[in-house]
């Protein structure tokens, strides 16, 4: 075990944490400590203490400098209240350290919850003491059998465990069993020591080695020069980067040589980041800043620094917003990491439609929002249409990024825009077609346009923006005609079987937002072929009808005694920063509805859902047309 003085102003680390939470555990599930508090059971072992009680909590520590013997101090606190048990165990915790201490355990809570007195102790080392003898060793071997012993500090658990010392108690055992994986077993008390001073001795070296050899250059044997900066660098240290490793092992002129400059290619690569990438040379830890990880990732590619590249990469991962997913997408690329372009991707499909941004369209490549719209996992709020407004909006800012209006005006002000380029152009020639609109041509042709022009409203607003070339619409009519055919005169009930390809790359993208909880029913726009779905969200459920004579319905609706719809039904949740904070999916399934049948596709844990809540929907209403009288049917080859 190894601890390390703390100022008050440095948070604990997570593992002292999660000791300091089982100690409450242990102080309520022993009721203190058997035979009265550790403070009488210390002092009768030489061990000295000091104490203050007030109704206010306060405390005091301070030394008997008469028992020149005692290495294992104590101090002890008393609380008014049994509620600001965990304020009094910091502020114990301070004093001892303020005073340049080494906390060494926490023990003897006495006293039960709702009593006006408790007692807790913490064992330290002086920050004198150079060498433990044997006195050292039977003070805290006492301490060591209590029933609320818990060790705390900034220590890995793995290197120490007093486990034949705590074992013999239940509520240790307890204590043992929660981290059973991450202790090793140590019977020699003397051992356990050891190994704290030892790791205390680690720590104090590698800061020594980072303020000494990195800091402030001593004993260096090389100097790099970048960028117009100096760094007064160590050879044995440089060849832990493959770069230098490279450079210093091999026939190279730059072998023999003690001053070294090196030419940066890379505009992402600054001094600050070359300072950060020399100085993980020299210590364990490197806090990343999300501000400068682009940097630091280029600099560690650079000088092939392996470990500091994948710890950029997590924070890359843990850190995806919308002000940086487009940055850290584009970085991943450049720099080969593919695991943080997946998480990028991901973040995207989840968030474009449900939480569009002036920025984050602004960022968007055309590369890039081709893969968003060619997806079956986008996630679509409300209709296809939407897709296509969408595209609308970033496109006018891709042309026009000096725009600086606000998300609501963005429409309004990209119709305008789009009006006027109208009337520049002929009759017959879209937008899309046009110079300026070219490049945005292969974005637009991933829109499922069958399941807009199945509105009225929307196929009107499709032609009057005339974006789109007129040969893909009308084909797209055509397509839509044959497929009511087949449903009203070919009998086609819909999909029979589930086909992945087709459900991915054709079906229709919906959603809905439920702000709160309640009771909800909706249904899509469009005409979906004579299946009139309503679905439900209430009480947890989710709940899918086929509407047939039961409510009345805008369009016409199939009389057909069964219909098949194949779907995926996905629930999501999203935290401030779009992160998914709850996900369910049915996967794709097939469902056969009766007329007027109900079926309930999803029952949720009221307990698990956080609202707004999403639900995203992928559906098939018909079979693919060559499953079904395709014998029938010219060869048509348009698509």
């Amino acid at each position: 075990m190894g601890t390390t003085k703390q100022n008050k102003s440095h948070p604990k680390s997570t593992k002292q944490y999660f000791l300091l939470e089982e100690r409450d555990r242990l102080k309520n599930s022993a009721g203190g400590v058997q035979g009265g508090s550790a403070n009488a059971i210390a002092s009768n072992r030489g061990i000295s203490q000091a104490s203050q009680s007030s109704d206010k909590g306060a405390f005091s520590a301070s030394q008997d400098d008469k028992q020149e013997t005692s290495h294992l101090k104590g101090v002890h606190g008393h609380s008014g209240s049994s509620h600001s048990t965990g304020n009094k165990q910091e502020g114990l915790e301070l004093c001892v350290q303020s005073q340049g201490h080494d906390l060494i355990a926490v023990t003897g809570f006495s006293g039960k919850t709702g009593q006006q007195d408790e007692v807790g102790e913490l064992l330290f080392m002086p920050p004198d003491e150079k060498e433990v003898n044997e006195s050292f060793y039977s003070q805290l071997e006492v301490p060591s059998q209590l029933q609320a012993l818990v060790l705390v500090g900034d220590f890995n658990p793995r290197d120490i465990c007093l486990k034949s010392k705590m074992a013999r108690h239940t509520p240790s055992r307890r204590l043992l069993q929660s981290i059973e994986d991450n202790f090793l077993t140590q019977t020699n008390l003397k051992e356990c020591v050891s190994v704290f001073l030892h790791r205390k001795q680690l720590k104090s070296t590698s800061k020594y080695i980072y303020q000494t050899l990195f800091v402030n250059g001593e004993n260096s044997d090389v100097k790099i020069c970048a960028l117009g900066e100096e760094w007064n660098l160590h050879k044995i240290y440089l060849c832990q980067s493959g770069y230098f490793s490279s450079m210093f092992s091999g026939a190279w002129k730059e072998s023999s040589m003690n001053i070294i400059e090196l030419e940066i290619p890379d505009p992402n690569i600054d001094t600050e980041a070359l300072q950060v990438a020399f100085g993980s040379l020299y210590r364990d830890d490197v806090l990343i800043k999300p501000s400068r990880v682009v940097a630091l990732l280029a600099a560690a590619c650079m000088l092939q620094l392996d470990d500091l590249i994948q710890q950029c990469g997590e924070t890359m991962k843990e850190t995806i917003n919308a002000e940086t997913v487009c940055g850290y997408y584009n970085s991943a690329a450049t720099y080969g990491l593919d695991s943080v372009k997946k998480k990028c991707l991901e973040w995207l499909l989840n968030n474009l439609m449900p939480h569009q941004s002036v920025a984050l369209f602004k960022d968007l490549s055309i590369n890039l929002m081709k893969q968003l719209i060619s997806s079956s996992d986008l996630l679509v709020v409300q209709v296809e249409m939407d897709v296509y407004t969408a595209l609308k909006k970033w496109m006018f800012l891709q042309l026009v990024p000096t725009w600086n209006g606000s998300l609501k005006q963005l429409l309004t002000e990209a119709d305008a825009w789009f009006a006027r380029r109208r009337r520049d152009f002929e009759d017959d020639v879209a937008f899309l077609e046009s110079e300026q609109g070219n490049a945005f041509l292969s974005v637009f042709t991933h829109l499922r346009l069958q399941y807009i022009i199945s509105d009225l409203a929307s196929a009107r607003i499709i032609e009057r923006d005339s974006l789109m070339p007129s040969e893909w619409l009308s084909s797209v009519y055509k397509q839509q005609w044959l497929a009511v055919l087949r449903a009203e005169q070919g009998n086609d009930i819909g999909p029979q079987e589930v086909n992945k390809e087709e459900l991915e790359g054709n079906s229709m993208r919906c959603g809905r937002k439920l702000a709160e909880g309640g009771h909800y029913c909706w249904r899509w726009t469009g005409f979906n072929f004579g299946f009139d779905l309503l679905v439900t969200y209430t009480n947890g459920y989710i709940i899918f009808k086929r509407n047939t004579l039961d409510q009345p319905c805008s369009g016409s609706v199939s009389l057909q005694p069964r219909r098949n719809i194949a779907f995926r039904l996905r629930v999501t949740s999203f935290d401030s920063s779009g992160k998914v904070t709850f996900s369910r999916t049915t996967g794709y399934q097939i469902l056969t509805f009766q007329k007027d049948q109900e079926q309930i596709v999803m029952n949720l844990d009221r307990s698990l859902l956080t609202f707004p809540l999403y639900i995203f929907c992928n559906f098939l209403y018909t079979s693919p047309e060559k499953t079904t009288d395709s014998e029938a049917l010219p060869d048509n080859s348009e698509t």
